[in-house]
């Protein structure tokens, strides 16, 4: 059995930032392993986020940026030029590279390619069974999602942002190199949230990605006829070649992934929430949150690694994941609202919940209420329905 300082399961964008800031900040001589199934040597997906121009925590990596936005539904396209934040791009492949040629440099760095099977909790240790080895640390970072099992109770809500994206070329110059397009709902919706995103990197290359907010996944038949359909019909593209596809699944949740979680079993990313659960964004928070975590770890100081929301922003969240998940066809309605009626700055430091109530306040009263007070309501009743389970059932059992 081998012996660390700290053990990392699951070598992702959030245990290779947390890794990197410890190294940053000094391990003197703490020794690290880090676990992954996958070497993590292809670019399994894009990372972007929005950021003024002195938000970039990785600027050497950021391949493409963008600060013409668009979006798009049935009354057509609806562009914004010139925002003060950009939208930036950043390769996971790219990401991988860096961070892992520089960890590897400490010699107190290890990495390890197996399946984490278990994790077990004793008095001074936490052990790792990978591949029939065992691991032991004094402290385990999990960023190894637990999916299995969780059966969303009242008022909780299980949801999957699933996407397949492909790099294309085209012969024909079909792109806006200045323009990214955030949504495009331009695609039939089957009662779901369905929607493109286009990146361009040059007028006849770019990433065009569809992307669905649902219980159950599709098949890749699927996936590849939508992309197919939307490239041809709606861009209007007839020759293309596609260079590279990328797949992936993000959880919308409000329910907690954290099946252990003590001064030894600290979870980070997903596991930890730092995804936010309605868009998916989350490069931005997992960053602060490494630094955080690192910091703590290091410094031998008491930190909370699991991000809570302030109140008002996990209550928005909630109602909007329960629309998602009764009406995902009203999506389309809100989001064309929320784009339509409000300026960019407004909507981008509200999902990065930084905004204040007023501007709160002016986003929701641009866009539909129905399906929020619905949702408002249907809330409400479940909350006091369960309440007054609570209350009878002691007299009931009494009886």
């Amino acid at each position: 059995m081998e012996n660390y300082d700290y053990i990392f399961t699951g070598g992702g964008c959030a245990a290779l930032c947390t890794a990197w800031y410890m190294n940053e900040i000094g391990l003197n001589g703490k020794k690290v392993l880090i676990i992954d199934q996958e070497e993590k040597n292809g670019n399994d997906r894009t990372w972007c986020y929005w950021s003024k121009d002195d938000e970039h925590p990785f600027p050497e990596l950021v391949s493409s940026s963008w600060s013409n936005i668009a979006f798009a539904d049935d009354q057509g396209l609806y562009q914004r030029k010139k925002q003060s934040h950009q939208y930036n791009l950043i390769r996971s492949k790219d990401f991988y590279q860096h961070l892992k040629d520089v960890l590897k440099q400490n010699p107190d760095i290890d990495f390890y390619q197996g399946r984490v099977e278990h994790i077990v909790e004793q008095s001074n240790e936490v052990k790792v069974w990978v591949n029939g080895e065992v691991f032991s640390a004094t402290k385990v970072f999990n960023s190894i999602p637990n999916w299995k099992n969780k059966v969303p109770g009242p008022n909780e809500y299980f949801l999957k942002q699933h996407f397949m994206g492909w790099f294309i070329e085209s012969e024909e110059a079909s792109f806006d190199p200045n323009q990214v397009v955030l949504m495009d709902f331009r695609t039939p919706q089957h009662d779901q949230a369905r929607f493109f995103y286009i990146l361009p990197f040059s007028k006849h290359r770019a990433l065009v990605e569809f992307t669905v907010f649902s219980k159950d996944l599709l098949k890749d038949i699927q996936y590849r006829a939508a992309l197919v359909d939307y490239i041809k019909e709606v861009l209007g593209i007839n020759t293309f070649v596609i260079e590279e596809e990328e797949y992936g699944v993000i959880p919308m949740t409000n329910i907690p992934f954290i099946d252990q979680h003590s001064e030894r079993i600290i979870p980070i990313g997903t596991t930890a929430g730092w995804v936010k659960p309605t868009t998916g964004y989350a490069f931005l928070n997992i960053i602060e949150n490494s630094k955080t975590t690192a910091r703590a770890t290091l410094l031998g100081t008491s930190v909370d690694h699991r991000q809570a929301s302030q109140a008002r922003f996990s209550f928005y969240d909630n109602l909007l994941l329960h629309i998602l998940t009764n009406e995902g066809e009203s999506a389309k309605r809100i989001f064309s609202k929320l784009f339509r009626n409000n300026p960019m700055d407004r909507i981008l430091t509200f999902l990065r919940e930084s905004s204040h109530l007023g501007q709160e306040v002016a986003i929701f009263t641009s866009l539909p209420f129905k399906p929020f007070l619905k949702a408002l309501w249907k809330r409400s009743v479940v909350k006091w329905l369960g309440q007054g389970r609570k209350q009878f059932r002691p007299a009931i059992e009494k009886k």
